[in-house]
């Protein structure tokens, strides 16, 4: 969309520059833009405290606290973190929306449309570190969520260690960072402006 256009778009969307989630909504934003023809205002949080204010302002009594974060000005409808697409498309033609609803987990545990974890018991380390039996019964739908989530969190951790390495060869080259900010040992930008939060 063009910038003049997105100026007036009344769907907001406020995301961190390292967030994985925001990075992994980005092609419902693209399909929203395109399919609906709806343009989405992008805010970047951690790094710019004027739209941190909006987003603080728009999220009332800190609902959220977080980001992905998405505003309906319209509707004054909200969301919280990763969605599906029916979820999100809901949200931007301003349908009734489930406020917090993350992407559908399938049988196997595994977010539809992303690409399949490996099974427990398949080599797959849980909490403990070591392989651990495939769950069975009527709970078994917990332990494989509690399985998605580590994967997830694993996942998130070695995007978030690559784009730090890249970052730290592109300042060694003299070139801009650009990408996540290097550890504060490390010497790095400590983000919100200073707080001591870590991103």
């Amino acid at each position: 969309m063009s910038g003049k256009t997105a100026n007036k778009s009344y769907l907001l969307e406020f995301h961190g520059v390292e967030c994985d989630h925001c990075v992994e909504m980005q092609p419902l934003i693209k399909r929203v833009e395109e399919e609906l023809k709806i343009p989405v205002r992008q805010f970047e949080v951690w790094y710019n405290e004027d739209n941190l204010r909006l987003l603080q302002t728009l999220d009332k009594f800190n609902a959220c606290g977080g980001v992905p974060y998405y505003f309906n000005k319209r509707t004054r409808g909200w969301i919280c973190g990763a969605t599906d697409w029916d979820n999100f498309k809901a949200w931007a033609e301003g349908r009734a929306h489930q406020r917090m609803k993350p992407p559908e987990l399938s049988r196997d545990g595994a977010d539809a449309g992303a690409p399949a974890a490996a099974p427990v018991g398949a080599g797959s380390s849980g909490i403990g570190g070591g392989a651990q039996p495939t769950p069975s019964g009527p709970f078994a739908i917990f332990g494989q969520a509690l399985v998605w989530f580590e994967n997830m969190q694993k996942e998130g951790m070695n995007r978030m260690q690559t784009r730090t390495d890249r970052a730290g060869r592109k300042d060694e080259e003299g070139g801009e960072g650009g990408g996540a900010a290097a550890p504060p040992e490390a010497g790095g930008k400590v983000g919100l402006a200073g707080r001591g939060a870590f991103v």
